[in-house]
C-alpha cells in the first residue's frame, strides 16, 4: 500500500475517530478520504485489518474501558454512552476484547481481582526462525494454518537449540500498538544457534532483548485473547509502565509473543504457555 493511500486512509480514520459519538458512515469517511465506498471499504480493511464499523466498535470498547476503570458511573449508562443500546451486547463485546465483564474489569483496574500474576523480567535477544503469515485477532484460523506448516518444515530448520522453545511473535502496525487488534504479521517460529540461516521459505528474526512483562495463560489457546486483553486492557494502565516498539522491523510499531515450553500441550484444560510483553527501561 503506496504513502498516499495510507496518508489518505490516515485522514479518514482521523475523522472516524473525532465522531465516535455520532454514527459515521462509510459514505462521508470515504468521502472525507476522497474514495469510492467501494473502495474505501477494501483499502480500510487492508490498512487496518478491521472493517469501518469492526474499528469504530473497537475505539468505543476502548474508551467504555477508560470511563469504566476512572469513574463510578453504571456501567449500563456507560456501555448506552459509548453506542452500545443493549447491555448484553455490550458486556459480550466487552468480554471478547478485555477478556472480563465490565464489572471485573473496573474491580481489577482499582486493585480487586488479583488471580492473574503479572512479573517482570528480563530476557535476552532470541534468534528464532520460522513461518510468517499476515493476519489479525480474528483470523485464529490463518494462525493455526502457520502453526500447521512450521510443523511441516520445522525438520528443515537448521541449528535448532537444544531443549528449544516455540515462539508465537506478533509484529503490529502503529494503528495496533498497545490495543491487540487489526491487522498484524504472526511469526510461528523456534530458538536457533546464533549462526544459523533459515531455509529459502522461512523467517528469520531476532526478538529484541530487554524488560518484559508476563503473565502465564493456563487452557485453551482459543481463550488466549483474554490474557493478552488483560495485560493490554487492565494491567499496562494501572502499571505506570510504558510499551517498547520493536526498531528492528520495518513497519512494525510494536510487538509481544508467546512462549511454548515444556509446560504447553495442546488440548490439555491444564496447559500453560507465557505471554510476554516489552516494556520500557
Amino acid at each position: 500500500m503506496n504513502e498516499e493511500i495510507v496518508q489518505r486512509l490516515a485522514i479518514a480514520k482521523q475523522y472516524i475517530d473525532q465522531r465516535l459519538d455520532e454514527e459515521p458512515t462509510l459514505e462521508e469517511a470515504a468521502k472525507a478520504a476522497g474514495f469510492s465506498p467501494f473502495h474505501f471499504h477494501r483499502l480500510f480493511r487492508g490498512w487496518l485489518g478491521l472493517t469501518m464499523s469492526a474499528y469504530v466498535r473497537d475505539r468505543r470498547l476502548a474508551r467504555a474501558a477508560e470511563a469504566i476503570g476512572t469513574t463510578d458511573g453504571k456501567l449500563i449508562d456507560i456501555g448506552l454512552a459509548h453506542g452500545f443500546e443493549a447491555a448484553e451486547m455490550f458486556s459480550r463485546s466487552f468480554k471478547r476484547k478485555y477478556g472480563l465483564a465490565p464489572g471485573d474489569y473496573r474491580k481489577r483496574r482499582r486493585g480487586g481481582l488479583h488471580d492473574m500474576d503479572i512479573r517482570i523480567t528480563e530476557r535476552p535477544a532470541t534468534r528464532v526462525i520460522g513461518v510468517s503469515v499476515r493476519t489479525d485477532v480474528a483470523l485464529d484460523r490463518n494462525i493455526a494454518e502457520a502453526w500447521r506448516e512450521f510443523g511441516r518444515l520445522c525438520a528443515s530448520i537448521p541449528n535448532v537449540k537444544p531443549g528449544a522453545r516455540a515462539f508465537g511473535l506478533e509484529l503490529y502496525e502503529e494503528a495496533a500498538q498497545g490495543t491487540r487488534s487489526g491487522a498484524f504479521t504472526y511469526v510461528a517460529c523456534i530458538e536457533v544457534e546464533e549462526h544459523a540461516a533459515p531455509p529459502s521459505s522461512m523467517t528469520m528474526l531476532v526478538i529484541p532483548a530487554g524488560r518484559y512483562a508476563v503473565a502465564t495463560h493456563k487452557g485453551s489457546t482459543e481463550r488466549l485473547q483474554e490474557t493478552f486483553g488483560y495485560v493490554y486492557g487492565v494491567w499496562l494502565p494501572a502499571s505506570g509502565e510504558s510499551l517498547r516498539p520493536w526498531d528492528g522491523v520495518d513497519d512494525a510499531a510494536g510487538f509481544d509473543f508467546e512462549l511454548y515450553d515444556g509446560r504447553y500441550r495442546d488440548g490439555d484444560p491444564e496447559s500453560e504457555l507465557d505471554v510476554y510483553v516489552p516494556l520500557q527501561g
